[in-house]
């Protein structure tokens, strides 16, 4: 916008006011009030303008006529007119001065000041990686060599580069071409400085090439994958292990036990025989660069036993389900702080003997900040807050959770296994069922129960076993259908549960179809468009199957390090 000004000075008559004159009796000496600027800004003092931009000087004469203007810049002879228009063509400071004429060629020469002319801000003429024009977004390849980034402007001269990877500046890097590996995901940000200090910017996201997709872990032999179904790529790594291909260290031995993404990390819950130390191995959720390593002095397997369940509350705390394999079987959920890397006592509410009064193997659901554990015939609701049980959820006490999963309706849904005599010393391993199983649809916004349907298929029940005997449930991203196995250790068939028509199906069975394994075992996981895949073992090796969302077998395999596991990324969105 452009602005005028007014530079009022007084004068002392005749030879006190001017700098050449000559005194005539007929006409007075021009008297010059007030010059006018138009444009430019002051700052300290001076009047700051852009090359390219426009000054316009005019005068204020009240005491005579004025035969002849002369401007002036740097004692140059410029402009002759009444007014002066001043566009700089180049940086600097010009000195402006007038000389006006009465009509007996008497004059007044004023100095009007000095004018500081500085370069417009830096012009990105071209962005590059790799020699291509950047987008708003580069997804940096698996495993890629340096990349080379590369600025140029084109209409004034640069002091100086500036780059910055996720808000920090990059060491040693003040030239026009970056060459870096970005490691994370984020924002990679250039900032050019012209010689007056004006700055331009332009900055690019990052993004990995395992950004949305299924994660597939093996819990017994340590092996992470990935599969992309936009471009139906599967990236095993070598060894069948990403994470050791990508960090140049393995995870640990004897498998991942659990999976978690929480503000764009990835959280593994890995238990180690060796160390008999257990940890949580934080990464970048799209690159998979290693982060952190979590571990606490009583996080180990021979104080809890068996660890294997993960829930990420947030940056610094987590909790972990475990199951001593001993006295009594004793489980539990406990807070691990990664900050202060101490783990606590079991959560009061959540510890007791193994699928009666403290948790079996099925998965933790976080819910807001809230997450549910299923404790035997009860759900657990901790409040991430205060870390302590807000509120119960009876099922029956002679029936068991066996699953906890939300569905794409926001709803949550609880699988509860039939009734068991659970005096019996069999029962936890071999249990036999006198009832169906059913499915528990509960309120997400106030976790009050709003209906129970059993899973019937043909007016039978159909097998469920105990929490122990998990059925690996998930849900549909595009339906509303909850894929569940049969129970036992050796299962043939997948059911689909639809929570709108309380209907309940045969998927698939494992019979005849090519690729797969001995049995079904394992989380499944859905993509976007609504497959299904479904992992199958014979205990020494894993192979992941693809099927579509009404059971169609697509002859898709995915091999496995260990007992395959499916984490799809969507789930965390």
């Amino acid at each position: 916008m452009k602005t005028k000004r007014t530079i009022s000075f007084l004068f002392l008559f005749c030879s006190l006011a001017v700098i050449s004159f000559s005194c005539k009796d007929d006409l007075p000496l021009p008297e010059i009030n007030n010059v006018e600027i138009e444009g430019g800004e002051t700052v300290d003092g001076k009047v700051k303008i852009t090359v390219g931009e426009n000054l316009t000087f005019s005068l204020k004469i009240a005491n005579v006529d004025i035969n002849k203007y002369e401007w002036y810049v740097d004692n140059e002879l410029v402009n002759s007119s009444e007014k002066f228009k001043f566009t700089p063509e180049k940086r600097g400071e010009y000195k402006i001065s007038v000389k006006v004429y009465n009509g007996d060629g008497a004059v007044t020469e004023k100095a009007i000041g000095e004018i500081q002319v500085i370069d417009p801000a830096p012009l990105i003429e071209s962005f590059t990686v790799e020699n291509k024009a950047v987008e708003d977004i580069i997804e940096v390849p698996y495993i890629p060599d340096s990349v080379v980034f590369r600025v140029k402007s084109s209409n004034v001269e640069i002091a100086g580069y500036k780059w910055l990877y996720n808000e920090e500046e990059i060491e040693d890097a003040s030239v026009d071409t970056l060459k870096m590996l970005p490691k994370y995901s984020g924002k990679l940000k250039v900032v050019l400085t012209n010689l007056d200090g004006v700055t331009t910017e332009q900055e690019v996201g990052i993004e990995g090439a395992f950004k949305e997709g299924l994660f597939l872990f093996g819990t017994t032999t340590i092996g992470l994958s990935f599969y992309d179904p936009d471009t139906e790529t599967f990236f095993r790594g070598k060894d069948g292990d990403i994470y050791q291909q990508i960090n140049k260290e393995v995870l640990g031995d004897g498998g991942i036990n659990d999976f978690f993404i929480y503000n764009n990390k990835i959280y593994l819950l890995v238990p180690t025989s060796k160390e008999k130390k257990a940890r949580v191995v934080i990464a970048d959720a799209q690159t998979l660069a290693k982060i952190d390593i979590i571990t606490a002095e009583n996080f180990n397997t021979q104080t809890l036993g068996e660890i294997y369940n993960l829930a990420i509350i947030d940056d610094d705390k987590a909790y972990i389900g475990n199951n001593k394999s001993i006295s009594g079987n004793i489980s539990g959920v406990r807070v691990l702080n990664m900050k202060d890397k101490t783990l606590s006592e079991p959560i009061e509410g959540t510890a007791g003997k193994l699928g009666v009064e403290g948790p079996a193997w099925s998965r933790m659901l976080k819910v807001g900040n809230d997450v549910m554990v299923g404790c035997g015939s009860k759900i657990q609701i901790i409040d991430g807050n205060t870390d302590k049980v807000k509120k119960t959820i009876e099922i029956d006490k002679d029936r068991q959770i066996v699953d906890i999963v939300k569905g794409k309706d926001k709803n949550i849904y609880a699988l509860v296994a039939g009734k068991v005599d659970k005096s019996s010393a069999t029962w936890l391993w071999n249990p036999v069922a006198t009832t169906s199983p059913s499915v528990v649809k509960i309120k997400s916004e106030d976790y009050s129960v709003a209906g129970e349907n059993e899973l019937l298929i043909d007016g039978k029940g159909i097998t469920i076993k105990s929490g122990l005997q998990h059925a690996n449930t998930t849900v549909s991203l595009k339906s509303d259908d909850i894929y569940f196995v049969e129970g036992g250790w050796s299962s043939n068939k997948v059911y689909v549960y639809n929570y709108t028509s309380g209907v309940v199906k045969e998927f698939t069975d494992k019979s005849g179809k090519s690729g797969l394994l001995s049995y079904f075992s394992g989380y499944m996981g859905t993509d976007k468009e609504g497959n299904v895949f479904i992992p199958t073992t014979n205990y020494t090796r894993s192979s992941v199957g693809k099927f579509g969302q009404f059971g169609s077998y697509s002859e898709e395999t995915y091999r496995v390090n260990g007992d395959a596991n499916v984490i799809s990324t969507y789930q965390f969105n």
